[in-house]
């Protein structure tokens, strides 16, 4: 993704767990995309809060039970006709997790499939997408 980026474009990520976001920030050096991406530590909620920039594109894969959290946030920082897209969408109905991820599962896919008119695309794990 970092390749195709435009030269003002950037990535950011998110990482709580500070080995990974540095091991993630050694590898985009090794990439040569160091410059294209930039990695936020802390707590997702907390650090998509804050933030007061347009994205084009949201990419959700984290705490299953944060899902919804996670939309409301990122539908507050979406262009529009940007882009989102969450991850793991069929962990629920596959019978992983306890029941309040499974319940934020399905709230968010639920939310995605009707509030925005997105789908749920049988990839894996699944993946949901809309665009706003």
């Amino acid at each position: 993704m970092a390749q195709g980026l435009t030269s003002e474009g950037l990535i950011e990520t998110i990482e709580v767990d500070q080995s990974r976001a540095l091991e993630a920030e050694e590898n985009f050096k090794k990439a040569g995309v160091a410059g294209k991406i930039k990695v936020l530590h802390g707590l997702a909620l907390n650090i998509l809060s804050g933030l007061q920039r347009d994205y084009d594109f949201v990419f959700i894969d984290a705490m299953k039970t944060e899902y919804p959290q996670y939309l409301d946030r990122s539908l507050r920082l979406l262009r529009k006709g940007g882009i989102i897209v969450g991850d793991d969408a069929f962990l629920g109905q596959l019978g992983w997790g306890d029941d309040a991820s499974k319940r934020a599962l399905d709230e968010f896919n639920r939310r995605i499939c009707n509030e925005l008119k997105g789908v749920l695309l049988p990839f894996g794990d699944g993946l949901t997408l809309a665009t706003v």
